[in-house]
């Protein structure tokens, strides 16, 4: 009887030590994530020749050849640094544009659940989807981009929200300057809102809108969807525009639209044949005035490594008069593009 008791009180003992050890293993502090960051830039240029541009104004009915040169058409080198899960920041640096400054914010991820918040100057996302998609950006500017409907980076700050974790449906809301990387000057804020829908891997749909007062009984109101659909071997999107530039002829409304075809095909490793092309209209209520406009860009991208890109391609727009206005000669540019991405 004293053994069994002697041994029932062993267990308890050592229960308890083992208790009291526990509490101080599950009280140690967690490793904390830790910071880090990565650098990444791209380059693009052109070596270009101009088959046919039109002469200055007023000749721009007849056109001119020869003009050639070598450009620097983007040079960017970013850094974006992760302080821990949470916060996050980027800086991006290209000496062409305006203050040489196109990115530099701060992101709080989970500032919500499924959301983070970005402030500071940073990519807009008029565009932002239809140029990731596409994927050829050192060809030139998409639609809004290209027309300057809207800038590619500006300051303010803009919320991102996913509908389900997978981020299947997702959206943002924006308000900016509406200035670009250019300091503001006046009261007038930009307010942009945008919904996408992915169902697949495959394919993804976007509707983007913003509006801008320019007091006076002025404003400014975008719309655009955009549509994508690709694979390994292909891709094809579409994207439509219209505007509507409130009192800005007097009483009467300016109100231009247009829409782009984008699309690249793989026919073998390393090969792709790429074609743009726009279609813009200046003003819809207008039909003796102003252009319609036909841009078109056809490629061969050639990449030897990921990371390297070799495009001929050639540029050619034709301005088609409305009414009266004065005939604009065609223009056609070859040109090489390089593009080097690094990461």
């Amino acid at each position: 009887m004293k053994k069994s008791s002697s041994f029932v009180l062993l267990i308890t003992l050592f229960s308890f030590v083992l208790a009291q050890q526990r509490p101080a293993q599950q009280q140690k502090p967690a490793e904390q994530p830790r910071s880090w960051g990565k650098w990444s830039g791209v380059v693009f240029s052109d070596l270009m020749y101009v088959v046919q541009e039109p002469q200055p104004a007023p000749l721009a009915n007849k056109g001119t050849a020869g003009r050639n040169s070598f450009d620097l058409t983007r040079v960017q080198l970013g850094y974006e640094y992760f302080f821990n899960n949470e916060f996050s920041t980027r800086v991006l640096y290209d000496p062409r544009a305006g203050v040489g400054i196109q990115e530099a914010n701060l992101t709080w991820t989970n500032v919500l659940p499924m959301h983070a918040l970005s402030f500071g100057m940073m990519r807009t996302t008029a565009e932002q989807t239809a140029e990731k998609v596409f994927g050829y950006r050192s060809l030139g500017p998409m639609l809004f981009n290209r027309n300057a409907y809207a800038p590619e980076y500006d300051a303010g700050l803009t919320l991102f929200g996913k509908f389900d974790p997978q981020g299947m449906m997702n959206y943002s809301f924006s308000i900016a300057n509406g200035s670009g990387t250019f300091p503001d000057n006046d009261k007038i804020k930009k307010f942009a809102l945008t919904f996408g829908f992915a169902p697949d891997r495959a394919s993804i749909i976007e509707v983007y809108v913003d509006y801008e007062n320019r007091s006076l009984g002025r404003s400014i109101i975008n719309t655009k969807l955009m549509y994508g659909i690709t694979s390994k071997l292909f891709l094809l999107g579409v994207e439509g525009f219209y505007r509507m530039e409130r009192k800005f002829a007097g009483t009467k409304d300016i109100v231009p639209a247009g829409g782009s075809l984008f699309s690249w095909f793989e026919f073998s490793k390393g090969m792709r044949a790429v074609v743009r092309a726009d279609v813009v209209d200046n003003d819809l209520n207008s039909s003796n005035a102003g252009y319609r406009e036909a841009y078109v860009n056809v490629g061969l991208d050639y990449t030897p490594i990921p990371e390297v890109h070799f495009i001929p391609n050639i540029v050619y727009i034709k301005q088609l008069k409305k009414g009266n206005s004065p005939a604009i000669a065609d223009e056609m540019v070859a040109r090489l593009t390089a593009a080097v991405y690094f990461k």
